[in-house]
């Protein structure tokens, strides 16, 4: 028994020595998304944001690049009447589209200026009194309701086909003969 012991033993120090390790890395990294957040929202002059905005934004930096946030960031801000709408569920919700949806965010100004018609802030309190929504999950239905405003607008539906035209079934002119009764 004591064997198995000491055979674990080297195993479990090797093993949390990589863990730390891992963990040294993950924390460099995320100071260093910290770091490139407040260089992003200095340099585009972004309004103050609560802590778990910023926390997101972190968070999304880590996992997406600063390119992904900066284009976030500048959707929200730039767009009409949502200047005041970085917040933590609009951020979720916005980054959740970006994501699903690239070859929208490749049109540019285009991507921005659709959401001069989107009301972020009012849907979102528009969610919240309907009292429908969890609060953990507005983010969620944030991102479905942008999802399908955006679809309307970057790829609107097919024009209708014509309509087939019915077959009619031809009558004998009044007075005259049908072809098989004329041979």
């Amino acid at each position: 028994m004591s064997g198995n012991a000491e055979q674990t033993e080297p195993h479990s120090f090797i093993s949390a020595l990589q863990d730390l390790n891992l963990r040294r890395v993950d924390l460099q990294r995320e100071r260093r998304a910290a770091d490139q957040l407040t260089g992003l929202l200095a340099s585009m002059e972004a309004p103050p944001i609560d802590e778990a905005a910023c926390q997101r934004l972190q968070r999304l930096i880590y996992f997406h690049g600063p390119q992904h946030v900066t284009l976030l960031i500048r959707t929200i801000v730039e767009s009409e009447g949502n200047e005041c709408a970085l917040v933590e569920r609009v951020i979720s919700a916005v980054s959740s589209v970006m994501s699903s949806h690239r070859q929208w965010t490749e049109r540019g100004l285009a991507w921005i200026g659709a959401f001069d018609s989107i009301p972020l802030l009012a849907i979102v309190e528009t969610m919240r009194s309907l009292d429908l929504f969890k609060e953990s999950t507005l983010s969620h239905y944030l991102n479905m309701t942008l999802s399908n405003k955006l679809q309307r607008l970057f790829e609107p539906p097919p024009p209708p086909s014509k309509p087939k035209r019915a077959y009619k079934k031809r009558r004998p002119k009044a007075g005259g003969q049908t072809a098989a009764a004329i041979r």
